[in-house]
């Protein structure tokens, strides 16, 4: 079969073109299913963003300690799942008036942005002042000389524990670009671009809000291989800080050792003879069993010392020997 048209085909398709004659019919589409813009593909899946969770859950606890002086009161920091959005819908979505504070991470490209919403804003600021904590209503008015006062110093800290907790990936020098209040003025990113929110929830004696380091995905893109890699080590290393605060804790930990000195067997006729002044002769060559919880430590002599009872420690194996013949 040839691949060249006839010219009867190609009359009759510029005769339908002509007429209109043939146009495409509407494709309908099952409920449920969402468009696809290949143009907007996000370039960091959700596997590799592993590494930026466990960062994000050492600067909460950052954070924590950043508000906790400033407030005077409990502040609980839970960081939230990292989500890869467009910057047109984190701003759509944003709580107003909000704080936006430019930031650059050198070396890395670009500027990031932190956001504390009103809520938090207003519910610091009244617990700093004495105040009871009490709902406030924030529209309509942008905040105070004071108020950005308070908060830049939270953030102030706040910087500088980004850049520390970030070490174990790449050395940060994190640099304020200024504040905005209007989300039009704070573009970090085109509306179309994808950014990274880390999120964190604080919560202020029962209330609060949310703070958010939004990352342009493009920022990310020289450390996006030491975010996976750097995964691994990073859990491992909280693992082992884990390890070592446990330990530290259960050697802190008030037990109670007994010692049963000597035992001997009697009949009940030798027990119903007994009277006060008896000398009762006791085997100590044996030794004893220093027990904690009724689990044998240690093989003990008993005897004096200092003018108390005391016992002395004669072999350290009894608890691995014991659990060896078990």
């Amino acid at each position: 079969m040839s691949d060249m048209m006839s010219q009867a085909e190609i009359d009759a398709l510029l005769e339908q073109v002509a007429t209109g004659e043939g146009e495409p019919r509407p494709v309908t589409v099952a409920p449920g299913v969402r468009s696809y813009d290949l143009s907007a593909q996000q370039h960091i899946v959700r596997g590799r963003l592993s590494g930026l969770e466990v960062l994000n859950q050492r600067l909460a606890a950052r954070l924590r300690a950043a508000a906790a002086p400033t407030v005077r009161q409990e502040v609980d920091v839970e960081p939230m799942p990292v989500s890869i959005r467009k910057y047109s819908d984190y701003v759509h979505g944003l709580y107003l008036p909000s704080s936006l504070n430019l930031l650059e991470m050198k070396p890395l490209s670009g500027t990031a942005l932190v956001m504390v919403d009103s809520r938090l804003v207003f519910r610091i600021v009244d617990f700093f002042f004495g105040g009871s904590g009490r709902h406030t209503k924030v529209e309509g008015r942008e905040f105070t000389e004071t108020e950005r006062h308070v908060i830049d110093g939270i953030l102030q800290r706040f910087y500088r524990d980004i850049a520390d907790v970030w070490h174990s990936v790449i050395d940060l020098r994190c640099e304020p670009q200024g504040v905005e209040y209007n989300p039009a003025s704070a573009a970090i990113a085109g509306l179309n671009d994808n950014v990274v929110v880390c999120g964190f929830r604080v919560q202020i004696a029962g209330g609060g809000g949310e703070v958010h380091l939004v990352l342009p995905e493009a920022m990310l893109e020289p450390v996006r291989d030491s975010l996976e890699a750097g995964s691994r080590h990073l859990s491992t290393e909280s693992e082992r800080q884990w390890r070592h605060s446990i330990e530290q804790q259960l050697s802190q930990v008030v037990v109670s050792a007994r010692c049963r000195v000597a035992e001997m067997e009697l009949s009940l006729r030798e027990l119903d003879a007994l009277e006060i002044g008896d000398f009762l002769p006791l085997n100590l060559r044996r030794g004893s069993e220093l027990t904690v919880a009724g689990v044998p430590i240690h093989r003990v002599q008993a005897g004096t010392f200092g003018g108390h009872w005391a016992v002395k420690i004669v072999n350290t194996d009894v608890g691995k020997s014991g659990a060896d013949n078990e």
